[in-house]
């Protein structure tokens, strides 16, 4: 008689080897991403989940926001929840195959797959470039289709896409609502770009971050700043004499 031979495998070993996670992909929007995720056998630890599209990885999240209803569930210590905002590269008017699952696992979570179609966020961009100088760069800068926000703009340098300096145009300007523009709060002045103190003459525009296609008012301008800083006096200017001083 051939000797009988038993393997015995633990629980605890076989429940992770076959996945001991559970979850669900509550919902996704355009804006928000939300659902739980436990590790039965880590029930007081939270996890990270990846989010994919389709077979690619887009990001990795924790799960680990408090909700009453999984505590209330007996879904561990509650503490098990994501909620994010839906990735831009998603926003890009194409249909997208979500799935969410444990990081470093293949199981997916409940619901799983999702399908999103977000279109970009339509703009309407308007806005001036009063002055780009060597001390400080102002203006002002409007959302017609989102008027209760402001515009983060950005300075660029000699056609290059990438800015050298953000800011918020959300300073106040008493003449932008007397011309009708929202309730005031759209100005910016910001200090120059040391880069451009070099002596070269630099092509500058300012447009809204993330718009290639929308400058602002009177963008690009010309500006040639030297990184010298001079101070003097004229003291006297007459027939006979001019004089004065300078360093």
């Amino acid at each position: 008689m051939k000797p009988l031979i038993l393997i015995v495998l633990s629980t605890a070993c076989a429940s992770h080897l076959f996945g001991a996670y559970t979850g669900y992909f509550d919902g996704a929007s355009c804006t928000n991403i939300q659902g739980w995720a436990e590790d039965t056998n880590l029930p007081n630890s939270p996890i990270n989940v990846d989010l994919y599209d389709g077979s690619s990885l887009v990001t990795t999240v924790t799960a680990g926001y408090y909700r009453q209803d999984l505590l209330n569930a007996g879904i561990g210590n509650g503490y098990h929840a994501f909620s994010f905002n839906t990735p831009s590269s998603l926003i890009n008017g194409a249909t997208h195959t979500l799935w969410i699952r444990p990081s470093g696992s293949s199981v997916n979570l409940g619901s799983s797959p999702r399908t999103i179609t977000c279109a970009p966020a339509s703009h309407n961009y308007t806005g001036y470039l009063d002055l780009a100088g060597c001390a400080t760069i102002n203006g002002w800068a409007y959302d017609l289709s989102n008027t209760s926000s402001f515009v983060t703009i950005g300075v660029y340098l000699d056609g290059s896409n990438n800015p050298v300096v953000t800011a918020s145009a959300n300073a106040y300007r008493y003449d932008l609502p007397a011309a009708g523009i929202g309730n005031g709060y759209h100005a910016f002045s910001i200090p120059s770009p040391a880069v451009m103190a070099d002596g070269a003459l630099h092509s500058v525009s300012v447009r809204p971050v993330g718009w290639n296609s929308e400058v602002l008012g009177s963008s690009p301008v010309s500006v040639s700043c030297s990184s010298h800083h001079y101070a003097g006096w004229l003291d006297r200017a007459d027939c006979n004499v001019i004089q004065g001083w300078g360093h």
